[in-house]
């Protein structure tokens, strides 16, 4: 389009040819975290943990509001059963809670709150099951009709990424990265009903890796699942 940006917002509307600023009237627009309502894509929330000013815009970006509790946001999700509903990880590992679109906020995780929150996952068909992947401690549930955290014994203690089952909320998926002495990742799958190991088997390890920061289903074949490495080479498996 003839001009450059260093930081902000920008989108196309011409599959990538062209591209215009869309953050106009953010304060400071540095964003690590932009995220689309699933039904409507003229509502967007920007959040980030250096410089950005958290906004959101219910108009494609003509205006922004500012929203957010916290100065420091490291992860945002929006419930996908109610686009009201919002999940919010500070840098500070606090989890916060809306159901007015991001308008007020109310913490959640008050028993958990001193390690990093790297990862939540909420299952598709129990949508008030919600796990959190705590990071240097393993992994915490908010089973359905409860209101305090509980901790899943044998849970991968630096799981960077968790993801449930599509088909199934009993079933969860984790990845574990090593520990200064280790060299080698794995994934891992926690079921329910097993007795053994309090439900939790390794079910991949991938030696000299130096960690699995993304783990992801195919939503057209719910029987396939993807993984990122890194290390001296990244793969995808």
């Amino acid at each position: 389009t003839g001009s450059t940006w260093f930081y902000g917002l920008i989108k196309s509307e011409d599959n990538m040819k062209t591209w215009k600023k869309m953050d106009r009237g953010i304060v400071a627009s540095s964003p690590s975290i932009v995220l689309c309502n699933p039904k409507d894509p003229n509502i967007i929330y920007t959040s980030g943990n250096v410089i950005q000013e958290k906004y959101f815009t219910t108009d494609g970006g003509t205006t922004w509001e500012p929203f957010s509790p916290t100065n420091a946001g490291d992860e945002l999700k929006i419930d996908p059963h109610n686009p009201d509903h919002m999940l919010l990880v500070s840098e500070m590992t606090h989890i916060w809670e809306s159901y007015d679109s991001g308008r007020t906020f109310k913490q959640i995780n008050n028993d958990f709150w001193g390690a990093k929150v790297f990862d939540i996952a909420i299952a598709k068909d129990s949508q008030e099951r919600i796990y959190v992947s705590n990071i240097g401690v393993g992994i915490s549930e908010l089973p359905l009709t409860e209101q305090d955290w509980r901790h899943l014994t044998g849970s991968p203690d630096y799981a960077y990424r968790i993801e449930v089952d599509p088909e199934d909320s009993d079933i969860l998926y984790a990845t574990y990265s090593p520990k200064i002495f280790e060299n080698y990742s794995s994934i891992w799958r926690y079921t329910r009903d097993q007795s053994e190991n309090f439900g939790w088997s390794e079910i991949f390890r991938i030696n000299n890796s130096r960690g699995i920061t993304s783990l992801t289903f195919d939503k057209s074949l719910p029987d396939r699942i993807y993984a990122g490495v890194i290390g001296k080479e990244g793969t995808i498996y």
